[in-house]
């Protein structure tokens, strides 16, 4: 405040502090001078300006004393960072976003695919043998162990004058099947000894360029409509169920949407856009009678409500929690109005979701499905999307035998199911 007073001239009689002088020198019944405050400064027009002029720099000197020392600490942070090489705090603020550096955005792709890849190798290639020891097909261990388990195959390894000799190693683990036919009596390994795809080993990399190390389990045809198709188009059937890595897996991914897209533009023009326009979610009348209900019975209670009214909500709300309730009790308990309401049932009651979703509703990709009228509109609805993979990533490390035109039912789930096709596997 003594260096406010020489900028202002009206403070200085008011901040000017006399000496202090020792009692020896005091008069009799004189007290020393009082240490000066704010509260000193008259009660005046003046005094009051001169006290807010006085608080007001105050403050301004505060201010400028704390931005000082911000400023030194961020300085001598930036020293100290650029000291050890960290080239991130010495920035310009108005340089482009650490985040844009290439290399950054590498790391974090890295490790997000590591989150999403594969924790085991998809495929264990165990060799299935016949009761001639003839390969049929390549399995899991897990498939194979159950085998064992159940008693319908051993544990063996492959010779030299095995019939697959030359397209595995010697001496690999498989397993040979203990049985020459089915319990319908079909022969085991029928269709199967013919296909190569069947019994080739597959390779735990992406197909697309070869990378080891991130894998991904692709689905050529899109999960959202092979999850709606029939059993024997996806049991036993892995022949559309691929690897990639997540940079191809992605490309892949942005064509499919786009396909997508396109195939359900196509379905809606014939079809028109009702199977479209429908809402996938609805009220649900009940529930708004059974929410307004327990409403009235929380906020005004049973005692203020007209007879009538209490009685009529009570029983809306005891049907509702009686239909939610899996003791059948509690159920009867609830019905019969023995007990009175709870005030978690009212509560519970009151929270009910009026909104549902709409029976009625089909997403696109079942619209889509449900097109598909025949054995032969899903064969091709299959076959065009192993045609669009295959355009779309180039894929130059497929297992052997793979083709589009292979089958795309399964033969073991369609003789179970009666059905007589052609071909299969």
């Amino acid at each position: 405040l003594s260096q406010i007073s020489k900028q202002i001239p009206s403070l200085s009689p008011l901040v000017s502090r006399p000496r202090r002088r020792s009692p020896a020198h005091c008069p009799r019944g004189c007290l020393p001078p009082r240490p000066f405050s704010i509260s000193m400064i008259p009660s005046s027009s003046d005094g009051r300006a001169a006290r807010s002029t006085a608080l007001a720099a105050a403050g301004s000197i505060l201010v400028a004393v704390a931005s000082v020392h911000l400023l030194r600490t961020t300085l001598d942070r930036r020293r100290r960072s650029s000291s050890e090489g960290n080239d991130d705090a010495t920035l310009d603020p108005m340089d482009d976003d650490p985040a844009d550096d290439p290399a950054r955005k590498i790391e974090d792709d890295w490790e997000r695919s590591a989150k999403t890849s594969l924790k085991r190798s998809m495929y264990d290639n165990v060799v299935m043998l016949s009761l001639e020891r003839a390969p049929m097909c390549t399995i899991s261990a897990k498939k194979a162990r159950w085998y064992v388990k159940k008693g319908l195959g051993e544990w063996t390894t492959l010779g030299e004058y095995d019939e697959c000799y030359g397209e595995y190693d010697v001496g690999v683990r498989c397993i040979r099947f203990l049985h020459a036919e089915n319990a319908t009596g079909a022969r085991f390994g029928v269709n199967m000894t013919d296909h190569l795809y069947l019994r080739s080993a597959k390779q735990n990399i992406c197909v697309g360029c070869g990378d080891d190390r991130r894998h991904m389990r692709h689905y050529i045809v899109p999960y959202s409509y092979r999850a709606l198709l029939p059993p024997e188009y996806k049991t036993h059937m892995s022949h559309d169920i691929v690897i990639l890595c997540p940079d191809c897996h992605v490309r892949c991914e942005g064509e499919t949407k786009v396909r997508m897209q396109s195939l359900e533009q196509e379905v809606r023009a014939r079809l028109g856009d009702g199977a479209f326009d429908i809402s996938p979610i609805v009220d649900d009348p009940e529930r708004h009678r059974v929410r307004n209900c327990a409403i009235a019975l929380a906020r005004r209670g049973r005692e203020v409500l007209p007879e009538e009214e209490a009685k009529e909500a009570e029983r809306v709300v005891r049907e509702y929690l009686a239909s939610m309730c899996g003791d059948e009790e509690r159920r009867e308990l609830l019905l019969s109005g023995r007990t009175d309401l709870r005030k978690t049932q009212i509560q519970k009651a009151c929270s009910v979701k009026c909104h549902v979703k709409n029976p009625a509703y089909l997403t696109p990709s079942e619209v889509v499905v449900r097109s598909l009228k025949g054995e032969g509109d899903v064969e091709e609805f299959i076959k065009g999307w192993r045609s669009h993979f295959v355009e779309v990533v180039g894929p130059r490390y497929m297992p052997n035998g793979w083709s589009v035109d292979n089958p795309v039912i399964s033969g073991k789930e369609a003789r179970r199911r009666g059905k007589e096709v052609v071909e299969v596997w």
